[in-house]
């Protein structure tokens, strides 16, 4: 896969969301590396959500990101990942 796919996916949430976009675009980076949707597994969701989001994000980016990798993977058909996200044990809370 390239990442023409990922760049498809990020055009249609475009279509519908464009701040949207903007935040799955830098989940999309963060996650594929520009490599297309390879590089995303569970380990990688939650590498981006328990890592990379508190290390290298402000706090109150946290949710908008995790929202947009959100919409990212469902657009792109990894539902599976999106679930997982929005449970209820991935949920992002500020610590405090």
């Amino acid at each position: 896969m390239t990442s023409e796919r990922v760049e498809a996916a990020i055009e249609v949430i475009a279509r519908k969301d464009p701040q949207l976009a903007r935040w799955a675009e830098n989940a999309a980076d963060a996650l594929t590396a520009g490599e297309g949707e390879e590089p995303i597994s569970q380990a990688a969701l939650q590498s981006f959500l328990w890592y990379y989001l508190p290390k290298k994000w402000e706090e109150e980016a946290w949710s908008p990101l995790a929202e947009g990798a959100a919409v990212l993977l469902d657009e792109l058909g990894l539902e599976r990942y999106t679930a997982s996200r929005r449970s209820a044990r991935t949920l992002i809370r500020p610590a405090g």
